[in-house]
């Protein structure tokens, strides 16, 4: 079995977790560790409960607290100054640490998302193994992944980072054909509120009933869709070209996914979507706030992507590809014409990344063991 590190970043104690634990004291000891970063809001009480959950199951349950990451972070000084408290960025702490702990397998969960497959860790174990799937294709090179849920009245809905001038009903008629590749990422679904964009849970709410398409289905060559960081599974090979940048609000996933992806593509690689399907409570939000936090992306997902077609072939994995893409969208935005205050918000975008890169390359030359004796020491 691969092994695999379960990251999560909470303000509240995290008790969706119990289920996921108990899941996973049923595999090989080691088989699957958790990683839960706190941030100021956490309650002191969650480092107990973590403590606790593990010792029951002798899982490995490990808490960063902030005192934890602050340690942490004393080695990337840089990323540790370019990501704020307070805000779920954080995760990328966690997920720092689980590549330089050498995990196979790194899966990116919410805290309101919740079990309901007891094959949930198994179904990652299609990462990194060729194998024959349902492969989605459109002629418009767009695919909404999102038409295999099934809204209880019916409504067709778009995933959260999907470009809103492409919202269209000819996006919804993709065709499907079974072919070989390689899943770099699956994306589990879910059922219960989507992952969708404000104005869309504005205008629509929809509620999703049931997941009805086949267990796993990837996207074509050259196809294009967001992923998000809700109930996704990563190869570790994929990290260096997955950054939550915190400078441009809600579409930190949604910009990370379609990087990696140009990524993963450029190396013959694939996104899978579908099981395991994950319901999700979702935490209160403010929805007018989180409109404000979309617009920036709304306004230049399509730049961002037209810019991605553009870059030359020259990496060698995704880290390479990653590095080439952030080139180019810098060379790139020193001759566009941006709404006033994005193109800070793009320069920020890409110096973060530069300074993951810089992590990436730390945590590689330091090795597991050191990450291993840090995290038990």
């Amino acid at each position: 079995m691969k092994s695999i590190a379960f990251v999560t970043t909470t303000i509240n104690v995290p008790i969706f977790l119990s289920d996921y634990v108990k899941l996973a004291s049923k595999y090989p000891e080691g088989s699957v560790s958790f990683i839960i970063v706190g941030d100021n809001k956490t309650p002191e009480s969650c480092e107990d409960f973590c403590h606790s959950l593990g010792h029951e199951y002798s899982v490995e349950v490990h808490y960063l607290s902030p005192e934890r990451q602050r340690d942490m972070l004393l080695s990337f000084r840089s990323l540790g100054e370019s990501i704020p408290w307070n805000c779920i960025q954080r995760r990328n702490v966690g997920l720092l640490l689980a590549y330089g702990l050498g995990c196979d397998i790194i899966l990116t969960l919410d805290d309101d998302n919740f079990l309901t497959d007891e094959l949930f860790f198994e179904r990652f174990q299609i990462l990194g193994d060729e194998g024959i799937y349902p492969t989605l294709r459109n002629q418009n090179s767009w695919v909404n992944v999102c038409s295999w849920l099934d809204e209880v009245e019916g409504k067709q809905f778009f995933h959260r980072g999907f470009p809103v001038e492409l919202r269209k009903d000819e996006y919804n008629n993709q065709k499907s054909y079974n072919e070989g590749c390689l899943p770099m990422v699956l994306a589990g679904l879910w059922t219960g509120e989507p992952d969708i964009d404000a104005a869309t849970r504005l205008s629509l709410a929809p509620t999703v009933k049931t997941y009805s398409g086949p267990d796993y289905f990837v996207l074509g060559k050259r196809m294009w869709s967001p992923f998000n960081s809700q109930n996704t599974g990563l190869l570790r090979s994929v990290l260096p070209a997955y950054f939550l940048s915190p400078s441009i609000g809600r579409y930190d996933d949604i910009w990370a996914s379609y990087v990696a992806l140009f990524a993963i593509q450029n190396i013959s690689g694939t996104v899978a979507f579908g099981r395991p399907v994950a319901v999700q409570n979702r935490n209160e939000h403010n929805v007018f706030r989180d409109l404000d936090m979309e617009l920036f992306g709304m306004r230049n997902t399509e730049t961002l992507h037209d810019w991605l077609n553009g870059v030359p072939d020259t990496g060698k994995d995704t880290r390479g590809w990653a590095e080439v893409a952030i080139d180019f969208i810098e060379k790139a935005l020193d001759d566009c014409t941006l709404v006033e205050g994005d193109l800070d918000k793009f320069k920020s975008f890409c110096q973060g990344y530069r300074t993951w890169f810089s992590a990436i390359d730390k945590m590689d030359s330091d090795g597991s063991q050191r990450w291993k004796d840090w995290l038990n020491g």
